[in-house]
């Protein structure tokens, strides 16, 4: 597993919203970003159990595998298909 102090990982996490950000997918679509998070999950040392049957989405084992509790995680990485008017640099 690789160690990082919080710093580091505070900017690695915004490193990648912002290239969420600029390099959206839509729905069914989101290869790049499913991608990248195996990518930086596996990085990690987590365990990465995605069925090959599904193209987008991640799942992954975080955690001792002798945990007794287990808790589920989910959250959208889909884009919605809008201009942002933000002004950010790493707007989409």
């Amino acid at each position: 597993m690789k160690l990082t102090t919080a710093t580091e990982t505070i900017t690695d996490l915004s490193a990648i919203r912002h290239y969420f950000h600029q390099h959206p997918e839509l729905s069914s679509q989101e290869y790049q970003t499913t991608a990248l998070i195996k990518a930086y999950l596996a990085d990690l040392g987590y365990i990465i159990i995605t069925p090959e049957a599904l193209q987008t989405g991640v799942i992954a084992e975080i955690g001792p595998e002798d945990a007794q509790h287990t808790v589920a995680l989910r959250t959208d990485i889909d884009a919605l298909p809008i201009q942002e008017q933000t002004n950010l640099d790493f707007a989409s």
